[in-house]
């Protein structure tokens, strides 16, 4: 099958890319990535699913192809509003009905709350391990006064803005991080990430397309109980998703899980944090199948 096309879309006056793939009249999908990562990221589940859905991958702002914040500023409503200007674009562009949404750990996150804020544009959802923190560690943060949180985030934006990119001097030992931050994945897919989440500077070198200051995103947020009570509002099916190797918590074993009005929870073996790429053929599957399901209210 034919790669991706790229398109752009339109977001409070900011021109965001994206990569399609399939036929544009099938039904809509949309791949959220994660944190410092890129719409490309999503080319093995979306060679997948574009033999019978139109898939919409877009890089967030910050990220990949698309162009960082004018202030080096990211906060968790900015980007829940530009995937409602995606989910407008593609309505916009001949599909009435809702669309599918899959996110990945903080496209996660953005795709729950998008999903909660305009449920009747989402006919289901998939969460790779989004949900957030667990409720322990969403207490010992919550716990810690508004000020010395704004200190803390003041700090590392101002660390952040003084540290110089980091150079690469290939796109090999860019496949080589990628593949230490997680040995799961195969050396040929580690290569295909950096392919795409590296681009050549000046001098010849390379560095990361993602915008360093995402590591320091605006400390604004909902306090733990809000952000549980919010999933209540999402009507779609909804599959989450974790890896058994993985760093994360299972929402099933914390009590998150029954925050949810319709979920099922798929465990994907030998996985970590990216079960997406660990296993393509299993999760498009799964992706198939939560397409399938009917809501249950």
């Amino acid at each position: 099958m034919a790669g991706p096309t790229s398109r752009h879309f339109l977001s409070s006056g900011r021109q965001l890319h994206a990569v399609v793939w399939g036929d544009e009249a099938a039904p809509p999908v949309i791949l959220v990535h994660g944190m410092k990562d890129m719409a490309r990221a999503w080319d093995g589940v979306a060679a997948r699913l574009a033999a019978d859905c139109f898939v919409v991958a877009p890089d967030l702002a910050g990220h990949g192809d698309s162009p960082w914040s004018a202030d080096h500023s990211y906060a968790m409503s900015t980007f829940v509003y530009d995937l409602a200007s995606l989910v407008r674009d593609i309505q916009e562009r001949g599909h009435s009905s809702s669309v599918a949404i899959v996110g990945h750990s903080l496209g996660g996150n953005i795709a729950l709350r998008y999903a909660a804020a305009e449920p009747e544009r989402v006919s289901h959802l998939c969460a790779i391990e989004g949900i957030g923190a667990t409720p322990e560690k969403a207490a010992e943060s919550d716990a810690i006064p508004v000020g010395e949180r704004m200190r803390a985030w003041m700090d590392t934006r101002r660390k952040l803005f003084e540290r110089p990119p980091r150079a690469i001097t290939d796109v090999g030992v860019a496949a080589m991080l990628l593949k230490r931050a997680n040995p799961t994945i195969t050396e040929a897919w580690a290569d295909h990430l950096a392919m795409h989440a590296t681009r050549r500077a000046d001098d010849g070198t390379f560095v990361w397309k993602h915008d360093p200051l995402l590591a320091a995103m605006a400390p604004e947020d909902f306090e733990m109980p809000r952000k549980l009570a919010m999933m209540r509002a999402i009507t779609a099916p909804t599959l989450l998703v974790y890896g058994e190797k993985s760093w994360a918590v299972s929402p099933a074993d914390d009590g998150r899980m029954a925050f949810f009005n319709d979920a099922e929870l798929l465990t994907v073996p030998d996985a970590g944090h990216w079960p997406h790429h660990n296993a393509p053929d299993v999760f498009a599957d799964s992706i198939r199948a939560l397409l399938r399901r009917s809501a249950t209210s």
